[in-house]
């Protein structure tokens, strides 16, 4: 989603300044390799990042160390925000997050498995 986000906000940036702008995809690694690339490029204006909280909040607290230096990023606007759900199975019997602890923390539930985009990701990446 990202990726779709940083094209169209190209496109109309180049309607406006009337230049090129190039959006390179550089996935991976939570963000790190596209932060990495922004904080040593030569400072000036050409390259920008569009990425997530990930970033800037998350990845600081989950890595001792880091390619690149989250101080050095500053953001400047706020692109998009996307909604994160708690969806359960419809034969579960629960309609609420307090009703889903409470089935969980009791001894009739044996164990549930759940689905994750990873620790320190998103789901907008």
């Amino acid at each position: 989603m990202i990726l779709n986000i940083s094209r169209s906000i190209a496109h109309g940036l180049e309607k406006q300044i009337k230049q090129v702008v190039v959006v390179e995809n550089k996935p991976g690694a939570k963000t790190a390799l596209r932060a990495k690339q922004v904080t040593t490029s030569k400072p000036d204006g050409y390259t920008i990042l569009m990425a997530t909280g990930s970033t800037l909040l998350l990845n600081p607290m989950l890595y001792k160390k880091l390619s690149y230096d989250a101080s050095d990023l500053v953001p400047i606007a706020l692109v998009a925000e996307t909604p994160l759900i708690f969806t359960v199975n419809n034969k579960i019997q629960v309609d609420s997050i307090e009703s889903f602890i409470k089935l969980a923390s009791s001894k009739k539930a044996n164990m549930f498995t759940y689905a994750s985009t990873g620790t320190g990701t998103s789901t907008f990446e």
